[in-house]
């Protein structure tokens, strides 16, 4: 899996995902946002905490001999 890391400081936050894609019949997000938030869970969009994005994608069963691989 190529994955793309970003992250701020520790503290609490509202996790986001998107773009989900099928990869050998399992809808799975590719993008992750983690934000702030303030109050009764009032999203805050600056700083962004966390970013996540995910490009290829593989599923392998328990003994790796199957491999499914899913590219952007």
């Amino acid at each position: 899996m190529t994955t793309r890391w970003t992250f701020s400081a520790a503290r609490p936050g509202l996790n986001y995902a998107s773009e989900y894609r099928d990869v050998a019949g399992i809808m799975v997000p590719t993008k992750r946002r983690v934000y702030a938030y303030e109050g009764d869970y009032q999203l805050v969009k600056e700083p962004l905490l966390v970013a996540i994005d995910m490009g290829e994608i593989i599923l392998a069963d328990a003994d790796c001999a199957q491999t499914v691989a899913h590219s952007a």
